[in-house]
């Protein structure tokens, strides 16, 4: 593996009020806003000082001081010719979303798009709009309409929809990685509750526990027996990355390698999961974004879209990122062509 730079330190700070760019300089204002947690990580500095090192960029990276703070305006916010702004927790989106309007900068990943993100209903509907194979699944939305909802052994019924056991139910905030897997009787009952990774841990079973939630609103979803979890990662409709992962409905118990990273594995893509990438970046207007799949019986279902998104292992950052950093170069030479 070939050595990366990285630098270290804090990303340099954005200047406090707007001002217009002279356009004396050939080179392409590139502005960063997110998160300061998202732009200070590994990857990003990776990437920013690529796009520095290269010289036809000057970086700014719009951070917190700057995007959460509702005393300065975005008509304040600095100007750029090309924008890298995706969400996260906390994330202002619709401060970003005004800024694009007005400034009208060439965009990575689309902004008011990624707002569907956080919605698992809309986005399951984009996916089944653009004919993206998903697993069975039904909505419970207690914000618009009543359900009548029947409990069985081996099974639930919605508004006389049936599905069997095990059934997935996802919070409809797309942000709430509380998920529960309920079985059925035959697979010896109880249920599997997900959270994000608490040290080596992202799942507990409770022997007991086998009720649906009665507050808040859900995606149920039908659980693949012996499904295989992949991670694919898209730099444009032309490119994807796959990585295997033990699924956390497996045991709970995360599988780490020498470094403490979780143990992925990479994996080939088939034409179908390749073309459902493509898919995926046009349907949701997002260049770089990650998505969850399930492999199973010889198909690929697509269970969640997550946006942005960099490969987590080390090895594969090398690869990756040149292809990262080859894709921003084009976009931006043909959206904005000779600056000066």
């Amino acid at each position: 593996m070939e050595n990366e730079s990285i630098s270290n330190g804090a990303l340099p700070a954005p200047p406090r009020r707007y001002v217009a760019p002279t356009r004396l300089s050939r080179k392409c204002i590139l502005g960063v806003c997110a998160m300061d947690k998202k732009t200070q990580s590994k990857p990003m500095i990776q990437i920013l000082d690529r796009l520095r090192a290269y010289g036809e960029f000057e970086v700014i990276v719009f951070g917190n001081d700057l995007i959460l703070d509702d005393n300065i305006p975005v008509t304040e916010w600095p100007y750029c010719d090309c924008l890298i702004s995706f969400a996260s927790t906390g994330f202002p989106l619709q401060k970003a979303i005004e800024y694009v309007q007005l400034r009208k900068p060439f965009c990575v990943n689309d902004l008011p798009s990624q707002a569907v993100l956080n919605d698992r209903m809309q986005m399951y509907d984009i996916l089944h709009k653009y004919n993206i194979p998903t697993p069975r699944h039904i909505y419970v939305n207690r914000e618009k309409e009543n359900f009548t909802i029947l409990q069985a052994p081996d099974w639930i019924e919605i508004n006389g929809e049936r599905m069997d056991k095990p059934v997935v139910e996802k919070p409809v905030q797309a942000d709430d990685h509380n998920i529960h897997i309920y079985y059925g009787k035959s697979h010896g009952g109880g249920s599997r509750r997900l959270f994000r990774k608490i040290g080596n841990r992202s799942s507990r079973f409770y022997p007991r526990a086998e009720s649906l939630r009665t507050k808040g609103s859900y995606v149920y979803e039908q659980l693949f027996k012996n499904g295989k979890d992949l991670k694919i990662y898209t730099i444009g409709p032309g490119y994807a990355h796959g990585e295997t992962r033990k699924s956390p409905v497996v045991d709970g118990i995360v599988e780490r390698n020498p470094d403490r990273k979780e143990l992925r594995l990479l994996t080939r893509l088939t034409e179908e999961e390749k073309q459902i990438a493509a898919k995926i970046c046009v349907a949701f207007k997002q260049n770089i974004c990650g998505f969850d799949v399930i492999r199973s019986g010889g198909k690929s279902y697509v269970i969640d879209v997550n946006g942005w998104s960099f490969v987590k292992v080390a090895v594969f950052f090398p690869s990756f990122f040149k292809i990262f950093f080859t894709f921003s170069l084009i976009v931006f030479i043909i959206r904005l062509g000779p600056i000066g």
